[in-house]
């Protein structure tokens, strides 16, 4: 009968152990036949249908057509993106008008201190 003799090697350092199971193993490279590969295929109109790209058309500049484009989709939509921009326009012009006038004198006015600052 055979007698097995296991030993057990400690480091006493934690991460050592842990980081022990990311180690890499290499396994044994396989060749592979010259013969087994396969060719690309050349074919010319190869997996077009699958593309999804729409054939090249020009620009069409016909006036007719440049305006009955619709740019908005209702009435809802464009009073929206018209009011979002009205008010970047106002609170671009209130900034403006405020660093003119008494901004120029102080800069302490709107400034708010951030938790921990108090």
């Amino acid at each position: 009968m055979s007698a097995t003799t296991v030993t057990h090697t400690q480091n006493g350092d934690f991460h050592s152990s842990i980081l022990r199971d990311y180690e890499l193993h290499h396994s044994q490279a396989r060749e592979e036949s010259p013969d087994c590969r396969t060719s690309p295929v050349t074919h010319p109109e190869f997996d077009l249908p699958h593309r999804r790209v729409p054939e090249y058309r020009p620009l069409n500049r016909d006036a007719a057509h440049v305006n009955s484009v619709r740019v908005y989709t209702s009435t809802a939509e464009r009073f929206f993106i018209a009011a979002m921009f009205r008010g970047l326009s106002v609170n671009a012009g209130a900034a403006q008008y405020w660093r003119a006038s008494i901004g120029r004198f102080t800069d302490k006015v709107w400034k708010y201190q951030i938790g921990g600052e108090f």
